[in-house]
């Protein structure tokens, strides 16, 4: 079992300074913690893919308040809390990532501690702490996620992420607790490799569940050469490390094709979930009635039902 901390210090910390930690894209349970000794305390900034749009979140410590941030890149404002405390001598911030797209913020300084709850959407790009008008020294960040001890990682896109009932939430509800999940939206297959690839410092997993292709659509002549091409790294990274590899066909949607993927997936010899299948696609592209949304490319509530469900029956070890 590997120790699945991984930590970065800096002696000292003047505005606009950056502590940064590159991690992989972890979806949930997962923690952030900040620490430093201060001389002069203005903001301080924790954040996960700060300004990367919809997998981007932000924590603002200020000498009043706690605030979060969605697609900070529009300064958007979420939540602001009075935390009533007086920031002095020390400051201590974990921030302990749900399955829900939220996360428990704990502040403790010199005089008190202060919690909240926030949204919380971060799993792109690197974690980072930052201050403004402040001077900190003794500084440490770290970030932590027990579920690479889990048996079973899942890879995926935005069928992970932002769809309404998407399926691991779907999964958590009824009690699946056996799987670390790692995702963003819009990513393709290459990117997943590298995310999976900074996995493997933390553990290594008896099965993998393979769920990425819709961002990379096949050509009408053929396959996509970048799909293959991860995919048949990922085989090798299996085979090296004697993991169980499970694939997840790709829906077709009106204006991506999926049916090269899906015929090497299904032709594979390995063990698939033929999520294709099961919503339709694979009669036509509209799906099924009531399971594609409007923008003909993401499930509905009740489609990402009706694939969890699929994943579910063919992979029942992700309960337990």
């Amino acid at each position: 079992m590997k120790n699945h901390a991984l930590s970065k210090e800096l002696v000292r910390m003047e505005s606009e300074e950056k502590l940064m930690l590159e991690v992989p894209h972890i979806k949930q349970n997962n923690m952030i913690c900040f620490q430093a000794r201060i001389d002069a305390f203005g903001k301080l900034i924790i954040s996960h893919g700060k300004d990367r749009g919809f997998s981007s979140s932000s924590v603002e410590i200020d000498t009043y308040s706690v605030s979060s941030y969605f697609l900070k890149l529009q300064a958007e404002q979420q939540e602001s809390f009075q935390h009533g405390l007086e920031i002095k001598e020390y400051v201590d911030v974990i921030i302990r990532v749900a399955d829900n797209f939220k996360a428990n913020v704990l502040l403790t300084s010199a005089t008190g501690s202060f919690e909240c709850e926030i949204t919380w959407r971060g799993c792109t790009g690197e974690i980072m702490a930052e201050c403004e008008n402040s001077s900190f020294r003794d500084c440490k960040l770290t970030f932590y996620c027990p579920d690479y001890d889990k048996k079973i990682w899942a890879f995926g896109d935005s069928y992970v992420g932002i769809c309404p009932g998407n399926w691991p939430q779907v999964l958590n509800g009824l009690g699946y607790k056996n799987y670390m999940v790692d995702g963003i939206s819009g990513r393709t297959s290459e990117e997943a490799l590298v995310s999976l690839e900074r996995c493997f410092t933390f553990g290594t997993p008896e099965k993998i569940l393979w769920g990425l292709g819709m961002n990379d659509g096949d050509s009408e002549e053929g396959i996509s050469q970048s799909w293959l091409e991860t995919m048949k790294r990922v085989e090798a990274y299996c085979k090296e490390k004697d993991i169980e590899l499970i694939m997840m066909t790709i829906p077709n949607v009106p204006g991506r094709k999926h049916h090269f993927k899906n015929e090497y997936i299904t032709n594979s010899g390995y063990r698939f979930v033929d999520i294709n299948h099961a919503v339709g696609a694979d009669i036509t592209p509209d799906w099924y009635e009531g399971l594609l949304a409007g923008d003909k490319v993401h499930p509905t509530a009740f489609g990402g039902h009706v694939i969890a469900m699929k994943i579910a029956m063919e992979v029942p070890e992700l309960g337990g």
